[in-house]
């Protein structure tokens, strides 16, 4: 114990050289990891943001399985699952990229199943290694969540950066908590990162007292000009993913104009066709050998700290026989729209189902 506590540092206000070196080691110890590697990411993140981290969590878990629509004003009915997807979106870059990749939700899906198949028969049983509860599986979700917060608080898009500390404040005496403006590399506008001293080290800080994150206050560098003009994501005909016997083809267009300095209208075209894949096929639920879903719909919003959202205007649909399969395109009722790596990225729900991305490149 003596050991430990004489190699503990002493607390001292952190200096920029000192934030810089911890920085450029999380990128290349941490962010650099491969998606499944990024489980080893929680010694990066200060331990006072685990609460905020295990009830945010608790919170993802519970509206990513709610489906009921509740009234949220405007005449406009939203499901948790759908907000959930919204309030993701507003985050830079793919939203909790690492959280929804298959190795992560695989892993705690066959987690889940095997706690529900001992308890439907067995009973509750004591083993080291099988969780109690599903609850306890979603725990194994808790460090790439930790992952992909970080990447989001230093707005990481996958590209080496330097790191320059230009001001480092402090926020909290008490707490020990800092802000550093850090210059990026690539990035024009400074960056705002919160440290904290815990253990004899600073730690990044994810969440504010209340369980806010600092991430949704940082910069973000789009402006108007950035997003304006035509932007399409085409797909040519392919088998479809998921549905053996299928193929299909897209093609998908916005038209983006700003008007006053976040005054956002976009028109979006949309053709999404679908063949059997073996000649003379049909369709079991239409009985033709294709179907299209196309239509035509206005959005309309605002843009604020470089993420426009909003909502829809004025949609024209044609559904073909898409009805009868159940595979139409629903009209938007909330939208985000953000760029990333000179990508646009659209993200759509019908208030009900969870939001759908589509990437877009610029050019007609």
């Amino acid at each position: 114990m003596q050991k430990l506590f004489a190699s503990l540092k002493p607390f001292a206000p952190p200096k920029p050289q000192d934030l810089e070196v911890i920085l450029k080691s999380i990128q290349d110890q941490q962010l650099m990891l491969s998606v499944d590697d990024r489980s080893k990411a929680f010694a990066i993140l200060a331990r006072s943001d685990l609460p905020h981290l295990r009830a945010m969590l608790n919170e993802l878990r519970i509206l990513e399985q709610d489906s009921f629509e509740r009234d949220v004003g405007a005449n406009a009915k939203i499901s948790g699952r759908a907000l959930l997807g919204i309030l993701l979106a507003r985050l830079p870059g793919h939203s909790l990229e690492t959280f929804y990749s298959s190795s992560t939700q695989d892993a705690v899906r066959k987690c889940e199943t095997v706690t529900r198949g001992i308890r439907r028969f067995l009973g509750e049983i004591e083993s080291a290694d099988s969780p109690r509860d599903e609850s306890g599986c979603a725990k194994l979700a808790l460090r790439p969540l930790a992952w992909d917060l970080a990447a989001v608080t230093l707005e990481w898009s996958g590209t080496p950066r330097e790191y320059t500390v230009t001001q480092v404040d402090e926020v909290d005496s008490e707490a020990k908590i800092f802000r550093a403006s850090v210059r990026m590399s690539g990035i024009p506008s400074l960056v705002p990162i919160h440290f904290g001293w815990e253990a004899g080290q600073f730690r990044v800080k994810l969440f504010d007292k209340t369980g806010r994150l600092f991430a949704l206050d940082g910069p973000r560098n789009a402006i108007g000009r950035d997003f304006e003009g035509t932007w399409t994501a085409k797909q040519p005909r392919h088998a479809n993913a998921g549905t053996p016997g299928v193929e299909a083809e897209s093609d998908h267009k916005l038209v983006v104009s700003i008007s006053g300095s976040d005054a956002v209208s976009i028109g979006e075209e949309f053709r999404v066709a679908r063949f059997s894949a073996t000649k003379g096929g049909r369709f079991a639920c239409s009985h033709t050998g294709s179907m299209v879903n196309e239509g035509k719909q206005t959005l309309t919003g605002k843009l604020q700290n470089g993420i426009v959202s909003g909502g829809a205007g004025q949609t024209s649909f044609t559904w073909n026989q898409c009805v009868a399969c159940g595979l139409c395109t629903p009209a938007a009722k909330l939208f985000v729209l953000k760029l990333h790596n000179g990508r646009l990225l659209l993200h759509e729900t019908d208030g009900k189902n969870p939001v759908v991305v589509t990437e877009f490149a610029r050019g007609g």
